[in-house]
Parts: structure tokens; C-alpha cells; sequence
């Protein structure tokens, strides 16, 4: 990455999960921010460049789906990875359909999720490198 650190969105209402999940990645190396809205991530993606979201999908206000359909608009082809709780079928066809296939139910192994977020920056960066959006 050439000492470019990716930049790590992590929407999630759960206040405590949110900063075990930045302290996680930031020791990965990765700059990571957590907002707890859906409405606030977007914002801050609207005016960030962010390489790659983590978000749940149970949450207050906007839920993940709507944020999942936000975000794409902004950031076309940003790098998505769920981690829910309440995964249901009907939420995984709809994440399908938005062309997210990367989730993880609650709890996470964090070993399965590090492996991941590499993966699909890797992915990402191979297809079209570091964008500023």
C-alpha cells in the first residue's frame, strides 16, 4: 500500500462493539471511524474517501440496507462487509440483491473478519487501486 493506510467506515449503533472494532483494525494498521447512524456515516462518506465499510444492519433510524443503498450511490463499487446479529434470509436476498456477499454473524471471530477486510482491500486495490472515493 505503499504507506497508505485504508481507510475503515464502521457504522454501528452499539457503542462498545464500534470502538472494539476500531481499536481491531487500528492495530491492523488500518485508520478506521466509527459512527453509530447511518445518517452521520453518510455524511462523513459523502466527504471522506473511504476504502472499505463494516456495518450492522439492525439499527435505529436508518437501517443497514438503506445505508448499504446510500453509500453505493456515493462510493459506487465501496468494498461492504456486514456484521450482524440479525441476519434472516430475507436480509441476506436483499443484501444479494445489493451486491454485498460478505457478512458475519454476532459474535465475530476476529480472525475471520481480519482475513476479510485483507481480502477485499486486496480485491479492491488490484482492481482499481486506492481510489480518492
Amino acid at each position: 500500500m505503499s504507506g497508505k493506510r485504508a481507510k475503515i467506515l464502521v457504522v454501528d449503533d452499539d457503542q462498545s462493539f464500534g470502538e472494539m472494532m476500531v481499536k481491531f483494525l487500528a492495530e491492523l494498521n488500518y485508520a478506521p471511524v466509527h459512527f453509530i447512524g447511518g445518517v452521520e456515516a453518510l455524511k462523513h462518506l459523502n466527504d471522506n474517501p473511504v476504502n472499505l465499510m463494516i456495518l450492522d444492519i439492525r439499527m435505529p433510524g436508518m437501517d443497514g440496507l438503506e445505508v448499504i443503498r446510500q453509500a453505493q450511490l456515493i462510493n459506487a463499487g465501496l468494498p461492504i462487509i456486514v456484521v450482524s446479529g440479525f441476519l434472516t434470509q430475507p436480509v441476506i436476498d436483499d443484501m444479494t440483491r445489493l451486491n454485498v456477499a460478505d457478512y458475519f454473524t454476532k459474535p465475530v471471530q476476529l480472525s475471520d473478519l481480519r482475513d476479510r477486510v485483507a481480502f477485499k482491500l486486496a480485491c479492491t486495490m488490484l482492481s482499481r487501486g486506492f481510489p480518492d472515493r
